[in-house]
């Protein structure tokens, strides 16, 4: 059996995700990569998003590669932006392990 090491920015986001408590399916949500025909927004699914995550997605470039990256990075960002308004408001709901 084969290691396959995931890059740097795949342990990034699977930290800020479990700092924050971003689900899988909360960032898939986010990672916006275009508009169909009726102009809703076309996401990524948890499923591929766990595949990238796992080091397990072969691209078929180098280009594609980098736009799923930059698409989770940006969908990531916006999560952490939006946990850290509700937590200066006090509007954090989700509860808290006491950790």
């Amino acid at each position: 059996m084969a290691l396959t090491l995931n890059e740097d920015w795949t342990a990034h986001v699977a930290g800020q995700m479990h700092k924050y408590r971003i689900t899988n399916v909360e960032l898939a949500g986010r990672c916006v990569y275009g508009v169909d025909k009726d102009g809703n927004k076309k996401t990524y699914s948890h499923q591929y998003v766990s595949t990238v995550m796992n080091g397990k997605k072969e691209f078929e470039s180098d280009e594609a590669a980098q736009k799923t990256k930059e698409c989770i990075l940006s969908a990531l960002d916006e999560l952490i932006a939006e946990r850290q308004k509700e937590i200066e408001d006090g509007s954090d709901n989700r509860k808290s392990d006491g950790i």
